[in-house]
């Protein structure tokens, strides 16, 4: 419909677009000094305008159909709908920046390259951090306890089901959802622990239907049968249980698009993802790291990468997602 202008409430300026990929479409909201940045003659125009007011920002035709890096934050509704939106935090139209990041083989990715020094992070060489388990996934070796690490695993299927709590009487807006998962690879097969944001992320409906019920109840995700036999990208945290040890989810990436550009910077000599219900891959998980020397190498590559590339795979709050203005797939 056009740039909405507010007058005496925060925000103050608020567009809506439509982006996708060649398989789905999806609006995202931007705000203020975002929607200054991509349609500056409209809103100089709603800014000589002192009530409110809606302008078409016909500066914007001029990107139809170009690939767009947008930075977003997603934000899910109230837990008995299924509203969800995506909040644009920045925005990267610059055809020169975006050609430089489509070329891993640009001479700004190069390792002897730093154009800022103050930017170049600590690389630490603990033993216990980069030792690495024979084959598995599973980090049974790797991690230190209370720490992140980064797990590439299959999905298998859901433990019993999700459930959903309240901590008392007071708090009937605020329920707490915990849902375990069975992951592993061709060796090795372990259970993974979400809470609360993490199980809406992935079982959205699910959530919205235990928290119409009103009080404490269990109930399968039907909606995650499709993700059987799936690689999935995880941050956890591996923690002391009362029996055994706890791998607790801190984020998690199932978007295939993305999980192959990780594998093609970090891992590209992984190979080509297998299933875990087809056929075994030729080469193990742990293949690209052959000797310790490699798998120290790679650790202490990865933030050079991460930092030069300006863009975050696994993030607590927000994604980089390419799009293209007529037609990108965003998921997850």
């Amino acid at each position: 419909q056009g740039i909405d202008k507010h007058v005496g409430i925060n925000p103050r300026l608020c567009l809506e677009i439509k982006v996708g990929d060649e398989l789905d479409e999806i609006d995202l909201l931007l705000y203020d000094e975002v929607v200054k940045k991509i349609a500056p003659l409209t809103c100089m125009k709603l800014e000589q305008d002192n009530g409110c007011c809606t302008i078409y920002p016909d500066d914007l035709e001029q990107f139809f159909g170009d690939p767009i890096l947008f930075k977003v934050k997603k934000e899910h509704g109230c837990h008995s709908c299924s509203g969800i939106t995506v909040e644009v935090l920045d925005i990267l139209i610059d055809p020169n920046l975006m050609d430089i990041y489509y070329n891993p083989s640009h001479v700004l990715y190069d390792e002897n390259e730093i154009l800022d020094e103050s930017m170049k992070p600590y690389v630490s060489h603990s033993h216990e951090l980069t030792s690495v388990s024979s084959g598995h996934v599973i980090p049974e070796v790797i991690a230190p306890y209370d720490s992140p690490i980064i797990v590439i695993a299959w999905y298998d299927s859901v433990f019993e089901g999700i459930d959903m709590w309240y901590r008392d009487e007071k708090d009937v807006n605020q329920p707490r959802f915990r849902m375990k998962i069975n992951v592993g690879d061709e060796i090795s097969r372990n259970m993974f622990s979400l809470f609360d944001e993490k199980v809406q992320k992935v079982a959205f409906e699910t959530c919205g239907v235990l928290a119409s019920i009103g009080e404490s109840a269990t109930m399968y995700p039907d909606e995650m049968d499709v993700l059987y036999g799936d690689p999935m990208l995880f941050k956890v945290i591996k923690k002391v249980g009362d029996v055994s040890t706890v791998y607790e989810i801190v984020d998690m990436l199932i978007d295939p698009l993305i999980l192959d550009k990780f594998f093609q910077c970090y891992m590209p000599s992984y190979g080509v993802i297998e299933c875990v219900g087809g056929t075994e891959s030729p080469l193990q998980v742990f293949d690209a790291f052959s000797s310790y020397e490699e798998f120290e190498d790679l650790i202490e590559e990865f933030p050079h990468i991460e930092n030069k590339r300006k863009t975050s795979y696994i993030s607590e709050s927000s994604a980089s997602v390419p799009a293209s203005s007529s037609s990108k797939r965003l998921k997850n």
